[in-house]
């Protein structure tokens, strides 16, 4: 992990990451909380409920092929990159899909606003 090796060894790192690891659990959970409500506001009433199926379907498969992803790509970067790099690139690599996503997202939320 970057944090690891900025931060350093011990009680501070083991710390650091349980209180990292809290705030992004409370903000996955946030995340797909405000998904459901605006997506909720997208459908005509009497089609909410097969929207609701979908979205949880949605993230159910989201959460199976999550951690499935996030193995084989550690397991790939740290078996064939050099050593103490693998663990770099694994953090960019989720960096930037996390800003394509978000810049997606954006983009999803002004094309809302051109359809009102």
């Amino acid at each position: 992990l970057p944090a690891a090796s900025i931060v350093g060894k011990g009680w501070l790192l083991t710390g650091w990451l349980s209180i990292l690891i809290g705030v992004l659990k409370v903000m996955t959970s946030i995340f797909f909380a405000a998904m459901s409500l605006a997506t909720n506001k997208t459908v005509d009433v009497t089609q909410r409920a097969k929207l609701n199926a979908l979205v949880l379907v949605g993230v159910s498969v989201a959460k199976a092929f999550g951690p499935v992803f996030a193995g084989s790509m550690v397991s790939f970067c740290l078996a064939t990159l050099r050593e103490g790099v693998g663990g770099y690139v694994t953090f960019w690599v989720i960096a930037v899909i996390g800003i394509l996503v978000s810049c997606k997202a954006a983009k999803l939320e002004q094309q809302m606003k051109d359809l009102q």
